[in-house]
């Protein structure tokens, strides 16, 4: 049976959903606040009230990533927005997986720290190394409050190690789907090759190796005489894991849901281990690539690669085939307007398209370290990049400047159009989206304000004005005004499904959002085992992957499976099961 706080948060969130769905229509406004009509008087004053006439103050936040672009332009006209609104300047400190836990171990953090509670939550909040935000959500909070309520509910509940405060707070709230001008995650080629082949038709991972297997052979050197690979990847993210299960995220409609090595097909709850599943996404993806090195487009250097290597190598046009369009570094930003670049294809079964997470992407999430010498300045901050002005900026650049108020409404300007449109380091250069974990809440959410969306590009006329020539491409070989649309089409007609918001009910997906968080943070003997089976996955995946027949593979496999199972993986599977099904009582999901 739920208990009366989920059913209550439940309903709360259905009730957003349906507000929204409304909004995006002309309806009524999202949440709680008045819609006077006057953007010019926008309802989300508070960071200006709660930091007038403070001292202007520096901040360090540290996120789980390398290669930020914001640490690239860090004097951006939206930093110094921020710096006008909030009194508050700050800086990136980028970390991967290995520095981030000598981090926690030496206990100094930087301010603000980014980090996933399901992973980090119970030695964080056990080893005093981050502090309840409670207080300082209600005396520099009140955005936080009032926009993401649903969040802070679950925040409390799921999200702090059983004690019931506010200590991680997650970006990109969306309670519906929103649509989308460009679909980038997925299967991703060089569109100006794959169109000169003559867009053949990819039904499953073999379609996808001979198409690869032709470009290369057509496209053996980039323009510069670079050697070109059909397929490579990174080791730099999940304890080298990510690489190895990008694939399913077309063909198998997997999802991460716990740890490294559990995960959930999408529109279920049922929940499998990933390493000892035969047709997972990490089986799928090492079968993949082993077949990319059999037929020679697998990049050498793919086996120790970080993501900054892959991203250069996208940049240069080496790499024919990515997980993401945001992967291969600036080729486009430098060539879309020549029709040269990378385009995500709709193949497989499954599309990203339409974000929907009513609870924010939780392993993005914020909270405030208690090294910190300024927490309620770190508040301030966080509460901005809440506020429905924040966001506004974040998605839109600055009122004045980027965007301005035309009949009652905000239009964003032609130039700013034109600037997003050609790319590069002028835009990039702008601040305009250029960190998008910064965004408390997604493009496409409506600010009760004005009863425009948050990103003021997400509009019929914006996107058929902004398409380069080789979105233009793209759009006229699928009979579509925007790229995103031929993904949101076949969502429609149901010969893709959506990885991200294609639940059959708003509801039912609101509750499976729930089963995560609910899941907790497992013993450290559970952790050990976890980490140790990791370790076995990635250091087996290079001797699978240059497996030189099918004899070969499948024997390693096996012995693999054996390994897995020595090192008491199925311990792990069985933790994980019981504190999943318990969740599901919890939440109250099916």
């Amino acid at each position: 049976m739920k208990s009366k706080t989920v059913s209550k948060l439940i309903a709360f969130t259905t009730a957003v959903v349906m507000v929204m769905s409304l909004a995006a229509c002309g309806g009524s406004s999202v949440v709680e606040k008045s819609t006077s009509g006057d953007v010019s008087s926008t309802t989300t004053t508070t960071a200006e009230q709660t930091t007038q006439k403070k001292d202007t103050v520096k901040l360090r936040i540290l996120v789980m990533e390398t290669g930020t672009k914001w640490n690239s332009f860090p004097d951006n006209h939206i930093a110094k927005e921020i710096e006008n609104q909030t009194g508050i300047t700050f800086e990136v400190v980028e970390s991967d997986e290995t520095k981030f836990k000598v981090l926690l171990a030496g206990g100094d953090l930087p301010d603000i720290v980014r980090a996933d509670p399901s992973k980090y939550a119970k030695q964080m909040i056990e080893g005093n190394l981050v502090i309840p935000m409670d207080d300082l959500i209600n005396t520099n909070g009140k955005d936080i409050t009032a926009n993401i309520s649903s969040e802070i509910d679950v925040a409390k509940k799921f999200w702090s190690n059983e004690t019931g405060k506010v200590y991680y707070i997650a970006p990109q709230v969306v309670a519906a789907p929103t649509r989308q001008y460009l679909v980038d995650i997925g299967a991703t080629v060089r569109w100006d090759y794959y169109k000169e082949l003559g867009t053949p038709e990819i039904k499953n991972q073999d379609d996808l190796i001979k198409v690869l297997t032709d470009m290369v052979a057509k496209h053996p050197k980039t323009d510069d005489g670079k050697k070109t690979y059909g397929v490579s990847f990174w080791n730099d993210w999940e304890s080298g894991l990510w690489g190895y299960n990008y694939y399913p995220f077309f063909e198998g409609g997997e999802a991460n849901a716990q740890g490294g090595i559990m995960t959930w097909k999408t529109n279920t709850t049922a929940l499998y281990n990933r390493l000892t599943t035969e047709d997972s996404g990490y089986w799928k993806t090492i079968t993949f690539l082993n077949k990319a090195k059999k037929a020679g487009i697998l990049d050498p250097d793919a086996l120790t690669m970080k993501y900054d290597d892959f991203m250069a190598k996208g940049t240069a046009g080496q790499v024919l085939f990515a997980p993401s369009q945001w992967s291969t570094g600036d080729f486009n930003k430098n060539n879309a307007k020549d029709g040269k670049g990378y385009m995500t294809i709709p193949v497989g079964s499954y599309a990203w398209t339409g974000q929907i997470s009513p609870f924010g992407w939780q392993d993005k999430a914020y909270c405030i370290s208690s090294s910190s010498k300024t927490p309620d300045r770190a508040m301030d901050l966080l509460n901005y990049f809440f506020s429905y002005d924040g966001c506004r900026t974040l998605w839109s650049g600055v009122k004045g400047v980027d965007w301005d108020v035309v009949d009652g409404k905000p239009v964003i300007k032609d130039a700013t159009v034109k600037l997003q449109s050609t790319g590069g380091t002028e835009w990039d250069s702008s601040g305009i989206q250029l960190e998008k974990n910064f965004m408390g809440m997604g493009n496409g959410v409506i600010n009760p304000a004005d009863g425009a969306p948050l990103s003021l590009f997400e509009t019929d006329e914006i996107y058929a004005s902004r398409l380069s020539p080789l979105e233009k491409s793209f759009c006229d070989q699928y009979g579509v005004r925007w790229p995103g649309e031929i993904f949101s089409k076949m969502s429609s007609e149901g010969t893709l499904l959506n990885l991200s918001s294609s639940a059959k009910e708003t509801a039912e997906l609101t509750i499976n959002g729930l089963i995560s968080p609910a899941v907790g943070t497992p013993p450290d003997d559970i952790k050990k085992i976890e980490a140790k089976v990791v370790d076995i996955a990635a250091k087996r995946a290079a001797a699978l992957i240059l497996s030189k027949s099918d004899a070969e593979f499948d024997e390693l496999k096996a012995k693999t499976m054996a390994d897995f199972k020595a090192a008491d993986i199925d311990k792990v599977t069985e933790w994980y099961m019981k504190a999943w099904s318990d969740a599901k009582v919890k939440v109250g999901a099916k």
